[in-house]
């Protein structure tokens, strides 16, 4: 008990100099993406009142995102960095000939994983959402078109009835709705189409320019209105987190949502595929630390920290992209998603114990 409240000092030695890479290489990365996000958002400067401000400010915004999006890269290149530096002087060699193992290292410096996921668990349910928000309030506000501004959705409801809506604005207004009623058998009943909608104080919509089709016995029946109101299946709020892109809902709203397709009968893929792979994270982080190893010790530790960085970049890159495809064709395919969130970090730790295994032959 003693030694985990107050560990050895060269174990916080491995701490400090782990984290001090690992700050260094999340610095890096966070200035070069928020740098192209930044660029993106100069191309909306002259829209309406959007300034160089408004995109600083939405940049900003975009951090904690990208904090998420860069971590895994950031322990792999930090691990490199840190223990690259201790390497060059020798003092990962004096460790392992004062009986420190190689794993016990990298085991050492992997622990940060576990603060580190508790801080990434923190900013996406509390802080990923609201910054978001803000920066769609942003955009909203600055421009002279809501409408285009707005972000559009589907969703279904009970008794077969789906919802598409073409643009929904920060203020509650939507624009190209469009209701679909569907049987048992899977055929259309019913079809609705609405210009525009504008919400009143019980939650209902005032819709106008309406277009109302009703199919019975194949026979089509066609009406129009000039307003309507209509009551979505859907809260504000609900309808303002389905506009979100999925990586920005927190979590607490995705087990919401995953919860009521569970109990509604109508599971939610795309929430159970999401919240998989942020349980993932964490076994990505230490997965990425341990792949480090290979190129510390063993034959490859004459490297330069510059190659090492290089290699690392690639070796991050390339985790990222076999993520991103294999979600995809679990998706297309219906692989588990606990399949397609676990597997990328354990053939990653799995490839580290070859590879460190080859250069210690060597």
């Amino acid at each position: 008990m003693l030694r985990i409240i107050a560990p050895p000092i060269w174990v916080r030695y491995i701490w400090k100099e782990s984290f001090k890479g690992f700050l260094i290489a999340l610095s890096g990365l966070i200035a070069l993406f928020s740098l192209l996000q930044f660029v993106t958002f100069m191309g909306m400067s002259g829209d309406g009142s959007y300034t160089l401000a408004d995109a600083g400010m939405e940049t900003l915004l975009y951090v904690p995102r990208k904090l998420i999006e860069t971590t895994p890269m950031a322990a792999l290149l930090g691990t490199l960095i840190g223990l690259g530096g201790l390497a060059r002087y020798q003092e990962l060699t004096a460790l392992t000939g004062a009986g420190v193992s190689d794993w016990r290292i990298i085991q050492i410096a992997s622990l940060l994983a576990i603060p580190l996921s508790i801080f990434l668990i923190f900013i996406s349910q509390f802080g990923v959402p609201q910054a978001y928000y803000k920066s769609q309030a942003i955009e909203a506000k600055a421009s002279s078109d809501k409408e285009a501004t707005g972000h559009s959705f589907w969703a279904l409801g009970s008794g077969g009835v789906f919802l598409k809506v073409g643009s929904l604005a920060d203020d509650g207004r939507a624009w190209h709705i469009q209701r679909f009623i569907i049987d048992d058998k899977g055929q259309l009943q019913e079809f609705l189409k609405a210009e525009r909608a504008v919400p009143n104080p019980d939650g209902s919509w005032h819709m106008s320019d309406i277009l109302k089709k009703t199919i019975v016995r194949n026979k089509v029946t066609e009406e129009t209105f000039s307003d309507m109101d209509w009551k979505p299946f859907l809260s504000e709020e609900e309808m303002r987190y389905l506009s979100f892109p999925i990586t920005f809902v927190s979590p607490s709203v995705l087990i919401e949502h995953i919860i009521q397709g569970r109990v509604s009968g109508e599971p939610k893929t795309l929430c159970e595929r999401e919240i998989w792979s942020r349980l993932a994270l964490p076994f990505s982080i230490v997965a990425l630390f341990f792949f480090a190893a290979p190129f510390l010790f063993g034959s490859t530790r004459s490297r330069t920290v510059g190659s090492r960085i290089g290699i690392g970049v690639m070796i991050a890159v390339a985790y990222t992209l076999f993520q991103e495809i294999l979600d995809r064709a679990g998706l297309v395919t219906g692989i588990s998603p606990i399949i397609t969130a676990f597997l990328p970090p354990l053939l990653l730790v799995a490839a580290a114990v070859q590879l460190y295994a080859r250069a210690n032959v060597k």
